[in-house]
């Protein structure tokens, strides 16, 4: 019954995955970050970069604290991708900014 009850807790967190406007697009391999526009970090990401000069993304967080209570990997998720398209064309420079300040 455990292992039933463990694949059934997957499959759940699979669907809503899938479901979630984070979801990778299976067409592009990407997130849509316009999905996201206008929720609260979206908001909030725009007053962090701006004014910022490319230079120096990897200090745009130095003074941000996230408190997350559970597993759920939404806001690195997020700027991982957001940052990549709207940041930095380079794909290991936004994986460098949201390791750092996580």
């Amino acid at each position: 019954m455990v292992e039933v009850g463990k694949m059934a807790i997957v499959g759940q967190i699979l669907e809503a995955e899938r479901n979630s406007e984070l979801a990778i697009s299976r067409e592009t391999g990407r997130l849509d970050v316009d999905h996201v526009d206008g929720r609260w970090l979206s908001e909030w990401l725009s007053m962090a970069l701006s004014g910022i000069q490319r230079s120096k993304l990897g200090t745009m967080f130095d003074r941000v604290t996230f408190i997350n209570f559970n597993y759920d990997r939404c806001i690195e998720h997020y700027l991982y991708w957001v940052l990549q398209e709207r940041a930095s064309r380079r794909q290991t420079r936004p994986k460098e900014i949201v390791q750092t300040s996580t």
